[in-house]
């Protein structure tokens, strides 16, 4: 048509996305051209064997959680990084009380509250909290965040009956599959009792192997 240019290469007017039988999402258009995005590895407690930049995995490997991860080659360590899910989580929202415990060093405490396991290796964002105090209410009570038995000295709070303590705390840890994470108590005297509230432990990964 006279005065009317026509573009040597235009747009398509549609484009679809879709899986192949072999979970690769691809997309095609009307001129059938056809382009790989990404592929989405069966569910799995283990990551495909062989993913490219920008493949999906969907980890179901600990009961009740289900975490979906995009993988990125240019990662030192821990390629596969988090995209989304719940986090695993410990918790006692009502009040209670650990009674006639006995004093204890300082930086030992024998009394688990809660208790996580790391299920990849990976790092993760980690929160704990509650309410702690103590009776008589000359003594002390403490609750401390370890990883296989070790006191997070950072994670430390105390709390008493004239002062009651109410924390909560996040942070970022670096974890090896199978480490341990506890929320634990102790007190600074004989007999005394260590009164807790709405304690709490949560980790939530942000990448992994």
């Amino acid at each position: 048509m006279t005065g009317v240019s026509t573009p040597s290469n235009p747009p398509a007017s549609r484009c679809e996305v879709f899986f192949g039988t072999d979970k690769v999402l691809r997309t095609i258009d009307d001129a059938g051209l056809v382009r790989s995005l990404a592929s989405l590895a069966a569910i799995s407690a283990t990551p495909p064997s062989t993913p490219k930049d920008g493949d999906f995995w969907m980890y179901n490997g600990t009961a009740g959680i289900w975490w979906m991860f995009g993988f990125d080659s240019t990662e030192a360590t821990y390629k596969w990084k988090f995209v989304g899910g719940g986090a695993l989580r410990a918790a006692t929202p009502v009040r209670g009380v650990v009674a006639s415990m006995t004093q204890i060093p300082a930086t030992t405490y024998t009394t688990i509250l809660e208790t996580l396991t790391a299920p990849r290796s990976g790092e993760y964002e980690i929160d704990h909290g509650g309410i702690i105090s103590s009776q008589p209410g000359t003594t002390n009570s403490y609750l401390g965040l370890h990883i296989n038995g070790s006191l997070d000295t950072a994670s430390e709070m105390v709390g008493s009956l004239s002062s009651p303590e109410h924390f909560q705390q996040s942070g970022k840890v670096t974890l090896t599959a199978g480490d341990v994470v506890t929320l634990r108590t102790r007190v600074d005297a004989t007999n005394a009792n260590a009164k807790y509230g709405g304690r709490l432990l949560k980790l939530l990964p942000t990448r992994v192997t």
